[in-house]
């Protein structure tokens, strides 16, 4: 790669991480700097797990800006770190996530699989046309799309307070 191209890459990332913040730019799999005990975040915790995207980092930005309106407890994750979180210890799982090579994530597979209680998770898939959802959950689809960006947070948190307050 030419070195005038290399550095006008650094410069975009660099932009997206200041504009969106650290968490998707910066996670290391395997790291738990960002989790959180739970118990500190009041009797109703929420985890959001999110996979990176311009979109899906803008879906997150306006739940948790929804979450702490309503004073609702939560903490973020890569979907990354999903494997490692103990369902137990929180009262809804959101995860947000691309459908890829006709699945979801590993990761996301892998704890939808394990998971004990699917009625306490959340699920939000983008898909190319929005209509593809994991099998077995009732899950949100939707394409990625800005100007769908307030109906689909508000299908996320409607869902979240569902399971909140049922």
């Amino acid at each position: 790669m030419h070195h005038k191209n290399r550095v006008a890459w650094i410069v975009r990332i660099s932009l997206i991480c200041f504009l969106i913040g650290p968490m998707p730019c910066f996670h290391v799999a395997g790291s738990e700097a960002g989790l959180q005990d739970p118990s500190n975040l009041g009797d109703r915790p929420v985890l959001i797990a999110s996979q990176f995207s311009k979109f899906k980092s803008a879906v997150v930005t306006a739940v948790v800006a929804q979450f702490e309106a309503d004073s609702i407890p939560f903490e973020k994750v890569s979907i990354y770190d999903l494997p490692k979180i103990d369902e137990k210890e929180w009262s809804v799982i959101v995860i947000i996530h691309a459908w890829e090579f006709f699945q979801a994530h590993r990761s996301v597979r892998e704890f939808l699989k394990n998971s004990e209680n699917l009625d306490r998770v959340v699920v939000f898939t983008t898909s190319g046309d929005g209509d593809i959802t994991v099998k077995g959950v009732d899950g949100i689809s939707a394409a990625s799309r800005m100007e769908d960006l307030p109906q689909q947070v508000e299908r996320i948190v409607y869902k979240v307070k569902e399971v909140l307050n049922p």
